[in-house]
């Protein structure tokens, strides 16, 4: 059967270990860091060997493992070793309500919270050896794939769930499909472009233009304008005081809606914000002194525009292949 890593908080270790013992009834072998550590052990080595060779990883999700940087960084690893395998690996459980790291917010998790056999029941239903969960993948991807893809491209443009919801269900499509542009889009998009694992910078298609300024800009110009196009044409007439500038934006996708929801379209409308000389010239003088940063309050919708039209160019490339 499945060979299974338990990643935890010493907090929750009672939880664990029943867990431990209903998935070794089960036949699984799950790794325990207090069964399969010895005296002596190096406990570093030790655990990622444990990792290296499991082939799921259940991340148990609470207070203390969320604020637990080493939980952290045992599903961190094995996230992009699923990223890079194509199948699911990281299966997060949920044992208490708290915040469920953005990486892994869109998964699908075992509810342990009210009965504890509810949610055993629904994480082994996730749990297969590799070569059947490979052979069931192959199966449902004959009669689902193509019905899911169109479904999806459906849902994207008639707006009836976040952009970064559609992103996780084509990330999971990707998956069943091997398809690797789809897996690499969906991933940066869901984790953000300027991670260390990310493989290139934020695209064009992530990017406005900003005017920047030292001196710092009235709303009260626009008072007697019915539109912000009065402001950036006084920006554009000025270009010594307001130099533009490209901005590529990598945060997580999830970050852009937020922000997109903060600044609705309105047309007399429009985004500020400060940053340190430093991040715009390395070698400034003065590197602490504020730089005013300014843009169309539309930015952010039409990089969700633009990320929507990204998305749904790879889901039609799949159609002709299924």
């Amino acid at each position: 059967m499945a060979r299974i890593f338990i990643s935890h908080s010493s907090v929750d270790k009672a939880f664990v270990r029943r867990l431990f013992e209903d998935l070794r009834t089960l036949g699984h072998s799950p790794w325990l860091d207090e069964w399969q550590i010895k005296v002596g052990d190096c406990i570093i080595s030790s655990i990622q060997e444990g990792l290296s060779s499991s082939d799921y990883i259940i991340v148990v999700l609470s207070p203390a493992a969320v604020a637990s940087g080493w939980v952290e960084r045992e599903w961190k690893d094995a996230y992009w070793t699923e990223v890079s395998a194509g199948r699911t690996i990281v299966l997060p459980v949920l044992l208490a309500d708290c915040e469920v790291p953005s990486l892994i917010r869109t998964k699908r998790y075992a509810d342990f919270r009210t009965k504890y056999e509810l949610g055993l029941a629904t994480l082994c239903q996730a749990i297969l050896p590799p070569q059947l969960a490979e052979a069931q993948q192959d199966l449902e991807l004959e009669g689902s794939a193509s019905s899911s893809v169109t479904k999806l491209i459906s849902q994207i443009h008639d707006g009836t769930q976040p952009l970064s919801k559609s992103i996780a269900d084509a990330f999971e499509i990707a998956n069943r499909l091997r398809d690797k542009p789809l897996m690499e889009f969906c991933s940066n998009e869901l984790a953000g472009w300027k991670r260390p694992e990310a493989t290139s910078d934020p695209p064009s298609y992530r990017s406005f233009i900003t005017y920047l300024s030292f001196g710092y800009v009235d709303p009260q110009l626009l008072s007697f304008s019915s539109s912000a196009d009065a402001l950036f044409g006084y920006m554009d007439a000025h270009p010594k005081e307001f130099i533009q500038r490209r901005t590529h934006y990598s945060r997580p996708v999830v970050e852009l809606e937020s922000q997109a929801e903060e600044r609705p379209e309105n047309p007399r409308a429009y985004a500020h914000w400060t940053l340190p000389y430093s991040q715009v010239n390395p070698d400034a003088d003065e590197p602490d002194r504020q730089v005013h940063c300014y843009a169309r309050a539309t930015c952010f919708s039409d990089m969700l525009q633009r990320i929507k039209s990204e998305l749904t160019g790879h889901l039609i490339r799949l159609l002709p292949a299924l």
